[in-house]
């Protein structure tokens, strides 16, 4: 099953949450820091689930998150489930592929801005559920 940038979006009324860069480089430190800390412990010694080269740069309801792989070339974009950071599902093949797969789905009216529950200062993107094979499309355009 491929996995996209809003997965369960249609299925709920959850919202996937961009960092700005200053939290993205607080959350990275977080993290990092936290690795560390278990490390340390025993039986965890050399057990590892976060690794360094790893970026967040956003997070689905504090379950999945989705990061930058900074050590390759070009730099995959995975999403993963906060319980299996150890076996990530690659999303993406680099950032550039990402951001062409949402500009395509928006200009296809793929995607659907909606209001959340605060009003209109605060937008969700929802999936027009009728249109995900197109976007399934478009993701293989990018990411093959």
């Amino acid at each position: 099953m491929v996995e996209f940038l809003f997965p369960e979006q249609f299925l709920d009324d959850s919202s996937i949450s961009f960092y700005p860069l200053q939290v993205s480089v607080s959350n990275y430190h977080d993290l990092w820091q936290l690795e560390q800390s278990i490390m340390m412990n025993k039986p965890y010694d050399n057990y590892k689930r976060w690794d360094k080269k790893w970026f967040p740069i956003a997070s689905f309801e504090n379950k999945r998150i989705l990061y930058v792989v900074g050590d390759l070339d070009p730099s995959p974009i995975y999403l993963v489930d906060y319980i299996f950071l150890d076996n990530p599902l690659r999303v993406y093949k680099s950032l550039a592929s990402m951001i062409s797969v949402i500009a395509e789905c928006c200009e296809f009216d793929l995607y659907q801005l909606i209001p959340d529950e605060y009003g209109e200062e605060d937008m969700r993107i929802r999936i027009d559920e009728e249109k995900l094979e197109l976007e399934k499309e478009i993701y293989r355009k990018y990411n093959s």
